[in-house]
């Protein structure tokens, strides 16, 4: 498992933690409601978002030019797609809104939960978790180690 499969995991199990959390809180505070079928249907918008973002983000890091432009595009017709089902979802379908984004929004609690824990972690050599220079200390030349 290399670095970004390894990331984009914990991002994923954290994601999925956070899901879980917010679906049963809404549970026990709404009941059976619309607005918890809105807060499932955002949920479940942002688990399968961040799949697709996973699933591109995994391949861009072993593909060659040409199929680093594809997937790119890939990306833009993803983005679009979510757009698309966000617009059905709250215009026509008529999901409740504030619970819907409460629930999409999980994966966004979730990337930043993560990025703490990453960017916190003590340095160990490995991409992400270098030496940053506290204020009055040198940065290091290009080239040096820290």
């Amino acid at each position: 498992m290399n670095e970004v499969t390894a990331i984009l995991a914990s991002v994923e199990r954290m994601n999925l933690i956070l899901a879980g959390l917010v679906l049963s809180a809404g549970g026990i505070l709404l009941g059976l409601t619309p607005e918890w079928g809105g807060l499932c249907a955002g949920v479940v918008a942002g688990l399968l978002n961040f799949r697709a973002i996973g699933f591109i983000a995994s391949k861009l890091v072993h593909s060659g030019e040409k199929a680093k432009i594809a997937l790119m595009a890939l990306f833009f017709v993803k983005f679009g797609l979510l757009a698309v089902s966000c617009y059905l979802l709250v215009v026509v379908i008529q999901v409740a809104v504030m619970p819907f984004l409460v629930g999409i929004s999980t994966l966004l609690v979730a990337l930043v939960i993560h990025s703490f824990r990453y960017t916190m972690a003590p340095a160990s050599g490995s991409v992400g978790t270098s030496h940053v220079p506290t204020i009055g200390e040198k940065s290091p030349k290009q080239g040096e180690r820290a």
